[in-house]
């Protein structure tokens, strides 16, 4: 009996011996298995199938004359701490498959290329408040040499031909071939047999811009990458397409200002009398294009074409029409200008402008007038409002005169005058020149203000002398705001639409002889009636 009792207990401890320790954990290194010398590696610590786990200590083995230690950080909350042994602990229990801990390494000198080591933990246990036994585990570490990180060419060639200018260090090339070229073959070799090479062989070209890569890979997976431009010429021999730009760019004028855009085709210029000829410059946005102008060597009067065409590498046209219309009227100088140009300018009147002042026509100013036969249009203008101008004829004989150009419109005798025009509206014309004008000297005064177009006003001469009004013009038209007449010495005038003066003696001469022919004529028509009556009654 007492023997069957102790067979029972022998199988049953058997058993037990036997079955899974339910609260058993693993444990698992985790990280790399190859390294270089020198490295630093770092090794994750985990643990699976835990329960509640508190804490653990494991023995941590490594060989320490090929790899040192360098640092230790928990995970997940647990405090790590390493000694000979590694131990984690934590306030709260923590239950599945988790890491626990890294652990970094640095490989020392001493571990030679070819050789390994192992990274293990043993006597594992942990604790769930009660201890948990639990299972070790092992890294094994390999010590190899360092992959190569030579990623260049050694050979570089096109259908066989090695590319001109070659080296490792020089990764973009450009290579032209003819037309008739269709495809090429690239070929390449690498300095380090362990690099690979990809973007070699046959390519088909079209036609200018071919751009190829060659990629070479290193051993440790670093690249460089060789770039070819294959350029084939077109059937005329170009590496590029023609230019098609036929635009300009600018148009200079010379002394002449206007507003150029290079998308406006078409431009109306007017010049003065005085552009004989013009220098122009034309410059094309393109450096590849050309520009022609066609242009008269002398502006006549009148319209005058100017044409400019952008010829573009491709041959296309882009052209630029210029209508530049000489004037005929009279142009506009400054005295010193009329000094310099007066032999160049053809118009037979020239006009000089003065604002909000006066002018004295000199003795060698007029002369060269005379000398060259021209007409001299003097304008006096306020606010930049023509007031009035003065024509002097260049056909005269020599003049010594100074000659003031300004018109007062008041005076000082106003009063007298008042009385002679019973007050009739007049505008008042002092000039200050003293002294006679040349012969056919004209004068052009505004009266807009004072009378409209078409009106017809009188210009009397005020005789201070005799305290008398005389009549110089008669029946003289406004148009635009204008009247013009001829002068002949300097005194007062003014205009006015009265008939001021009463019939002169010949005038009256010429009234009584109208009248008296009228009576003869009556009497004579009388005398033929009578006549004809009497006869009427003899025959009777």
């Amino acid at each position: 009996m007492l023997k069957k009792i102790l067979y029972i207990s022998f199988l049953t401890i058997c058993f037990f011996s036997l079955m899974p320790n339910v609260l058993a954990f693993g444990t698992s290194l985790s990280g790399k298995t190859n390294i270089l010398t020198d490295e630093e590696f770092t090794v994750t610590f985990s643990v699976t199938n835990a329960t509640n786990l508190l804490g653990l200590r494991a023995k941590l083995n490594y060989d320490s004359n090929k790899l040192s230690l360098v640092s230790v950080s928990g995970l997940n909350g647990y405090v790590v701490t390493v000694g000979t042994h590694i131990v984690a602990d934590q306030a709260t229990g923590k239950s599945g498959s988790f890491s626990l801990a890294t652990l970094k390494f640095r490989a020392k000198s001493t571990f030679a290329i070819g050789e390994n080591t192992t990274i293990s933990l043993s006597s594992v246990t942990g604790s769930d408040g009660s201890d948990i036994n639990g299972t070790g585990s092992s890294r094994t570490i390999n010590m190899v040499a360092p992959k190569s990180t030579n990623n260049n060419l050694n050979t570089l060639t096109i259908n066989g031909k090695k590319i001109s200018g070659f080296s490792a260090s020089r990764t973009s090339y450009n290579v032209t071939v003819d037309n008739s070229i269709s495809s090429i073959t690239i070929g390449a070799s690498a300095v380090d047999s362990k690099a690979s090479i990809s973007g070699t062989g046959k390519k088909d070209l079209k036609i200018y811009q071919n751009n190829f890569n060659i990629i070479v890979t290193a051993e440790n997976g670093s690249r460089k990458t060789y770039n070819i431009n294959v350029i084939r010429k077109d059937s005329h021999g170009r590496i590029a397409p023609a230019d098609t730009n036929n635009s300009l760019k600018n148009i200079f004028i010379e002394n002449l200002e206007f507003d150029f855009a290079s998308d406006v085709y078409n431009y109306d210029l007017k010049v003065s009398n005085e552009f004989m000829s013009l220098e122009m410059v034309a410059i094309a946005q393109s450096s590849k294009a050309s520009v022609n102008i066609e242009a008269p060597d002398n502006l006549s009067i009148g319209l005058n074409k100017l044409i400019i065409t952008v010829t573009a590498e491709d041959n296309s046209q882009q052209l630029y029409t210029i209508n530049i219309t000489r004037k005929d009227n009279v142009p506009t100088l400054t005295v010193e200008e009329i000094f310099d140009l007066i032999d160049l300018i053809e118009s037979e009147i020239i006009n000089i402008d003065f604002f909000d002042e006066s002018f004295s026509l000199d003795h060698e100013l007029y002369s060269l007038f005379i000398a060259n036969k021209k007409d001299l249009v003097i304008t006096h203008h306020s606010n930049n409002f023509l007031l009035y101008k003065w024509r002097f004829k260049g056909d005269v004989k020599e003049s010594n005169a100074l000659i003031s150009t300004k018109i007062n419109f008041e005076s000082d005798h106003i009063n007298s005058i008042n009385q002679l025009t019973n007050f009739a509206h007049k505008i008042l014309l002092n000039f200050e020149h003293n002294g006679d004008f040349p012969p056919d000297t004209n004068v052009t005064i505004f009266v807009g203000n004072d009378y409209e177009d078409d009106d017809l006003v009188n210009l009397y001469y005020y005789n201070l002398k005799n305290n008398k009004i005389e009549l110089v013009h008669q029946n003289l038209k406004v148009e635009n705001g204008f009247v013009e007449f001829k002068i002949e010495h300097a005194s007062e005038y003014f205009l006015t639409k009265a008939n001021l003066i009463t019939p002169t003696f010949s005038t009256l001469k010429t009234y009584l002889i109208n009248v008296i022919y009228t009576v003869i004529i009556i009497v004579q028509a009388l005398f033929i009636f009578k006549f004809i009556k009497e006869k009427k009654v003899v025959i009777k």
